[in-house]
């Protein structure tokens, strides 16, 4: 649900990150295709699409899938499941595309890390 809530957080903010399509050429993911995260570019892009010393993160294709997913579907749906591994990344792409459009930290979101029932440091 918190990936689905910072998606739409970006797309409410004007910041709605290319996820379902490669932001330079606009070609459609392949079921296995891999994609780049760019924060320049502001969303994944395809493999022929990588500039030469461009900073990307590699992002696994069913993690984009599931991202594009949690992006345009409304947030009532976010919470049908799917791979921990999965989530685990997709956590990390939304930290990275959440902190390149913020001058700070987002302290709001450490405290819904921390009152999540799976939290770590258990219910507060």
């Amino acid at each position: 649900m918190l990936r689905a809530f910072e998606l739409h957080l970006l797309a409410a903010s004007g910041y709605a990150p290319a996820l379902d399509r490669c932001r330079a050429c606009g070609r459609a993911a392949e079921r296995e295709d891999p994609r780049y995260l760019t924060l320049e570019r502001g969303g994944l892009v395809c493999r022929r699409c990588v500039r030469v010393d461009e900073p990307v993160r590699p992002v696994a294709a069913a993690t984009a899938r599931e991202l594009a997913r949690l992006a345009r579907s409304p947030l009532a749906e976010a919470a049908a499941g799917t791979d921990a591994a999965v989530l685990r990344e997709a956590a990390a792409v939304t930290a990275q595309l959440v902190a390149a459009v913020t001058s700070g930290p987002v302290h709001s979101l450490g405290l819904l890390g921390r009152t999540r029932v799976d939290s770590p440091e258990g219910v507060r």
